[in-house]
């Protein structure tokens, strides 16, 4: 910080110094006077910018001071000419030049008012940015996190859908209670009053055949009954997959979804407060962890 308030001051007097130069240059080609004689008449334009620089240190900038301290000089100047105590100031017009000093303070202080509105707002407009880099930052770190978090979810997801011999039955079972949960979901959502109809629920839910049977099976599962067992899981995966589909795909015409054109499923966890996703992605994994244990199981 104090690097930048050290540049600021250093711009401030490269400034201040080219403008006084200016400013006595000019003088003196339009008076027609020599530039020493000139340096004498302006000293209370030099003075001022001398002492704007301690205004500037201690903060008073923007304080009546500024617009104060301009008169100081010049009047200070004028009393001294009136005294007609020093020769070369009683040889000048004492009026004019001091009003002369204080237009050009004047001046000076909207110059210099101007850059340092310019560099207040740069500085601004680096602060902005730099803090909204950081927000930036804090979102991509914090979506990380959650990519991280879902992440996890979903390995222990996948652990909890595999299939051995110890939790076949189990896994069998409770594909029967998540296509429950998303049969009630779909009955829910595509109610009468939200614009759906028995027919279109119909369509969408799987049916109860597939898994009903399921409690029958593993209480006495033979070698015979892998072939019907496969047949149910395999049409019970092709039902669970269709409601990745569009309701236009599935029921010819949109019913909920009237402008994205989303999944079935996406429709149902929109419009419904219990997990059904998690249903549904826990059913889909398990049903197809079991297809391929039966299909490598030897009874």
């Amino acid at each position: 910080m104090q690097k930048e308030v050290d540049h600021l001051t250093r711009n401030l007097m490269v400034l201040s110094s080219l403008l006084y130069l200016i400013s006595i240059s000019f003088m003196s080609i339009i008076t027609e006077t020599e530039l020493s004689f000139t340096f004498i008449g302006m000293l209370p334009f030099l003075m001022y910018i001398i002492s704007f620089f301690a205004i500037y240190n201690k903060g008073l900038v923007k304080t009546s001071t500024t617009w104060i301290t301009p008169l100081v000089f010049p009047l200070m100047f004028y009393i001294v000419w009136n005294t007609q105590t020093i020769d070369v100031v009683s040889r000048m017009e004492g009026g004019v030049v001091a009003v002369l000093n204080i237009l050009f303070s004047y001046a000076y202080n909207g110059i210099i008012f101007l850059f340092l509105r310019k560099h207040h707002y740069g500085e601004l407009r680096k602060s902005r940015l730099a803090h909204k880099a950081m927000h930036y930052k804090q979102k991509a770190e914090a979506n990380q996190n959650i990519i991280e978090e879902l992440r996890n979810e979903l390995d222990h997801v996948k652990e909890q859908s595999k299939v051995n011999s110890d939790n076949f039955s189990v896994k069998l079972r409770g594909i029967e209670d998540k296509c429950k949960a998303i049969n009630f979901t779909i009955g829910r959502v595509y109610s009468d009053k939200r614009g759906g109809s028995k027919d279109i629920r119909a369509k969408l839910r799987i049916q109860k055949e597939l898994y009903n049977q399921f409690s029958q099976i593993t209480a006495d599962i033979k070698k015979h009954h892998i072939d019907y067992l496969l047949d149910i899981l395999s049409k019970l995966y092709t039902e669970l997959t269709a409601l990745e589909l569009k309701e236009r795909q599935v029921l010819g015409q949109r019913v909920l979804d009237k402008y994205k054109d989303e999944q079935i499923i996406t429709i149902l966890a929109i419009n419904d407060n219990e997990p059904v996703l998690e249903s549904y992605t826990e059913a889909k994994e398990v049903c197809e962890g079991l297809i391929k244990f039966v299909k490598g199981e030897n009874y």
